[in-house]
């Protein structure tokens, strides 16, 4: 009597291989498609303007699919997880980024995202960081990206990022960026 095997068994072992058959052409199908550039009169530069249509509505399923080659391997989850999750120093910069003009507090951000101050000390000093630290992170990267934009004069931008002393702000920008 002849035994057949599990068909789940075969399709598991046919997709689970270090390198999956279709990865090339499916690598260069996407970048195909992120590469075809339109122009103004809506022909494509690299390609013929069908083809180009063709690849970028078929992009949400070539993702798909190197998405699912990747997370079947073991590993996968925890990757996917931890970049998933928002760490508590990234919660206290983004509270701190959402108005950078405010003279933010120790006690108003644990406040705002209902910890105690002592309890947001120590877990902060575990993700190897502290408030000041990311309080001065978060007004520097606000003060770069409005200098860098242009609109902004430097008493403004320290205004507009918690300074009330622009020599002070000048000070920290230098400090904080090692420029001169």
């Amino acid at each position: 009597q002849t035994k057949i095997a599990n068909p789940v068994e075969k399709v598991q072992k046919i997709f689970y291989t270090p390198d999956f058959p279709a990865r090339r052409e499916v690598f260069e199908h996407l970048k195909t498609a992120f590469s075809c550039t339109m122009d103004t009169s809506k022909s494509c530069n690299s390609c013929n303007n069908q083809s180009c249509i063709e690849n970028e509505e078929l992009i949400p399923y070539f993702l798909l699919f190197l998405l699912t080659a990747f997370l079947r391997l073991p590993e996968s989850y925890e990757i996917i997880l931890s970049s998933a999750q928002i760490t508590l120093k990234e919660r206290v910069y983004n509270i701190i980024s959402s108005s950078p003009s405010k003279q933010w507090k120790l006690t108003d951000v644990a406040d705002h995202i209902f910890m105690s101050t002592s309890t947001l000390k120590r877990k902060l000093a575990e993700e190897g960081t502290s408030f000041s630290d990311i309080y001065l992170s978060a007004r520097m990267n606000q003060a770069a990206k409005l200098l860098r934009i242009g609109n902004h004069n430097v008493n403004s931008v320290a205004l507009k990022c918690g300074y009330d002393s622009t020599s002070y702000f000048i000070q920290c920008f230098k400090k904080y960026f090692k420029t001169t």
